[in-house]
């Protein structure tokens, strides 16, 4: 009995933490900066303008929760709003396609304007992203929020992003 309250005491931690993922406003002028400098320094030839955009994903396939990166990459691969940015990033080129046939993907499947490939890992080394998938809200190029998507919210902030 002991046992199953202090596992529930823990899983409630781990829901309540997890359902509190915004941060609802704050200062991301070190994240627009870090954004606008990894397609200033890409060699993708990819333009940025972050004005047409109302929110960028950002999924650190590398690493994470499995079943996070496979809903970020299904949306990814479905996905055809143009107001929505959507980053995969990974280590190197190599890995990021062996990553995706892991999870039963092709590149050919993210070939379109509103998806990025960071293959130089920029996103995670500029501390825009770690080991969780995020959502960076913009308002005229400016980040003014994120959400960070864990395995008990995903579902609901992708159809939330699929609807913008």
């Amino acid at each position: 009995m002991f046992i199953k309250s202090i596992l529930l005491f823990i899983l409630v931690g781990c829901i309540a933490s997890c359902s509190n993922n915004n941060a609802k406003s704050g200062d991301f002028q070190k994240e627009t900066a870090a954004l606008v400098r990894m397609f200033e320094n890409s060699n993708s030839g990819a333009q940025l303008n972050l004005n047409i955009y109302k929110k960028v994903m950002i999924v650190p396939i590398d690493m994470g929760c499995e079943t996070c990166i496979q809903k970020c990459l299904d949306f990814a691969s479905t996905s055809q709003g143009r107001e929505n940015l959507i980053i995969l990033s990974s280590q190197t080129h190599g890995y990021f396609r062996n990553r995706l046939l892991e999870f039963k993907h092709e590149l050919a499947d993210y070939k379109r304007e509103s998806v990025v490939l960071d293959t130089l890992n920029y996103c995670f080394t500029s501390g825009l992203t770690d080991i969780t998938p995020k959502i960076y809200q913009l308002d005229n190029g400016e980040i003014t929020s994120m959400i960070l998507l864990y395995a008990v919210n995903i579902d609901d902030d992708l159809n939330k992003l699929k609807e913008n």
